[in-house]
């Protein structure tokens, strides 16, 4: 068996280098080809010059007649600089203007990429993951008095990292301005801790303690509108900054009621263990502002890479189960942080 599992090991170690460079001799075939083959320019205006520099201010060499064949050193901005007819064994080139001719055999070479016009992309659709650094946090205390005594219900509920996705949507209104809106969805269990004082009713003084972990559920839409700008007008790397309001509709679990079990001693101590934590399930709808800064990495002219990071600040005061009912009814509420920082990586198909 050993010999066997050795023998193809072997096998992919000797055929992995030898496939690479295979393709390897192949690509550098392909690019001498393509580097071999010139590109030509043939004279299509009636009054074309051919300069001494890429600019009309500079000598005039030559009035080409139309339909004359020049081969293409390199070209730069709008204009292609040509080989012109031998002269005493010299090779002598002068610029001539895009405008004034027609390309034959266009071969791309590296560093001499035509300049060709494209119809600009003025909007897209992305699709990304959605990674949530702080999801919704609340940290709340309520003071209870019981057998003339102050006692105390303790709920918090956080979490550090929430995973989702967003589908978004925008359009360029300027080269560098676009709009966008987004839909972020994300559920996630939080981590809640819960703990009571409760107050011994036979003995002053002797508060016992008790706390207990679980996992309320939270399901997140959120809907972005904002407008992002481009520090960059074109290129493939477009950085940007961005901002705008988030509505935010959740379902979250509230704790609606503590169950635990009191021990009382020979000497009328006692103590208490919680056995329950029993939650409601509560709607909670907030409207926050959200600042965010990305880049853009433009794949193709249809298809870009993205990565952005967002602050999102919404806050919303819903009232706390439990403690309302121990209130005789009257609200007391708790205030939830659905903001918080996110990360977001995904592509936008641009159309």
């Amino acid at each position: 068996m050993k010999e066997y599992e050795r023998g193809v090991s072997m096998k992919k170690y000797v055929w992995k280098p030898l496939a690479i460079g295979l393709a390897l001799f192949w690509l550098g075939m392909v690019t001498l080809w393509a580097q071999a083959e010139p590109q030509k320019i043939t004279v299509k205006a009636q009054a074309a010059s051919i300069y001494a520099k890429p600019d009309t201010g500079s000598q005039v060499i030559e009035k080409p007649s139309v339909g004359s064949v020049y081969e293409v050193v390199r070209k730069v901005g709008e204009w292609y600089e040509i080989k012109l007819p031998s002269r005493l064994g010299m090779v002598i080139t002068g610029f001539i203007h895009e405008k004034s001719l027609e390309t034959e055999n266009l071969v791309v070479v590296p560093g001499q990429e035509p300049s060709l016009p494209r119809k600009p992309k003025m909007g897209y659709i992305s699709l990304g993951g959605l990674l949530h650094f702080v999801q919704v946090g609340y940290d709340y205390t309520y003071p209870w008095n019981i057998y003339d005594e102050e006692g105390a219900i303790y709920d918090s509920a956080y979490n550090q990292n929430a995973f989702g996705f967003e589908l978004g949507l925008g359009f360029f209104i300027l080269k560098n301005i676009e709009i966008d809106v987004g839909f972020h969805y994300v559920s996630k269990a939080l981590e809640g801790l819960y703990a009571l004082d409760f107050p011994n009713k036979q003995k002053y003084f002797d508060i016992a303690y008790a706390e207990a972990s679980a996992n309320p559920k939270i399901n997140e839409m959120m809907f972005n509108l904002g407008a992002n700008f481009h520090l960059l007008k074109e290129g493939r790397l477009r950085p940007y900054l961005g901002g705008g309001i988030s509505y935010i509709n959740g379902k979250i679990d509230l704790l609606d009621d503590i169950e635990f079990n009191e021990t009382f001693y020979v000497d009328k101590t006692h103590t208490i263990e919680i056995t329950g934590v029993i939650f409601t399930s509560k709607t909670v709808n907030a409207l926050g502002f959200y600042g965010k800064a990305g880049i853009d990495f433009e794949v193709s002219s249809a298809l870009s890479i993205f990565g952005e990071g967002q602050y999102l600040m919404a806050k919303k005061d819903v009232p706390h189960p439990l403690a309302t009912k121990l209130s005789d009814g009257q609200e007391q509420l708790l205030e939830i942080n659905l903001g918080g920082a996110s990360a977001l990586f995904g592509i936008k198909i641009r159309f």
